[in-house]
């Protein structure tokens, strides 16, 4: 089994701007799906997530229960339109990136906390071979969100039920925050997207830092 190069990239703060999950709700307020007290709800959820109150599981399940109200039709309307919002909205470099990796014939893994109900549509756009992300069981229950570590256990557990194995010296990876940095320290050629002052320091140069530019409206 010949080892291969892996394209890893993550999506919030890196190939888009910002939290998805937080457009997600926005777009849901603005369909006039979401109810005031929901909306209030995840406002206070994001907060306590912040402060470390409760987990990322918890603040992501709450930022989603609108959905719980529509029919399995409409919530795949309202995500497949979500996904095509999130693809319009991909930073030219970082969608530049993943079509060389894709050229190059590198394994390309879309790996992102971001939740699988929207996320599978923007992987459909998108040249990966493989989606992983922050999955939702058929009840619409959010599990184990896939960040830091986790990422690191899903690549790993992908690439055994695969047969597959890395080469992770000549593998790239691309992050933005200080929960990739396990994911960075990983592979040969790691690369830091826009971080904020405080996580660019924490780096300590060890990655490639890249500065990509928002897509023009």
């Amino acid at each position: 089994m010949e080892a291969e190069r892996l394209a890893v990239f993550d999506f919030d703060g890196t190939l888009i701007r910002g939290d998805s999950i937080v457009r997600y709700l926005l777009s849901g307020i603005r369909a006039r799906l979401v109810r005031p007290g929901e909306a209030l709800r995840a406002a206070v959820a994001a907060l306590k997530l912040h402060l470390g109150f409760i987990s990322a599981e918890r603040a992501k399940q709450q930022a989603l229960s609108f959905t719980r109200r529509m029919s399995p039709k409409e919530r795949e309307a309202f995500d497949r339109a979500f996904a095509a919002s999130l693809l319009k909205r991909l930073r030219p470099a970082g969608a530049a990136a993943l079509k060389q990796a894709w050229e190059e014939g590198l394994t390309v893994l879309l790996v992102s906390a971001s939740t699988e109900n929207y996320m599978r549509f923007v992987a459909r756009g998108l040249p990966v071979n493989q989606l992983l992300c922050t999955k939702i069981t058929p009840d619409g229950q959010v599990q184990t969100n896939c960040r830091g570590e986790e990422k690191l256990r899903r690549i790993d557990a992908w690439l055994a039920q695969e047969n597959r194995s890395a080469d992770w010296a000549a593998s790239r990876a691309y992050g933005d925050s200080k929960g990739d940095f396990l994911l960075l320290n990983r592979v040969g050629h790691p690369y830091l997207v826009n971080p904020r002052a405080q996580t660019r320091r924490a780096a300590q140069g060890r990655y490639t830092l890249l500065r990509w530019q928002e897509p023009r409206k």
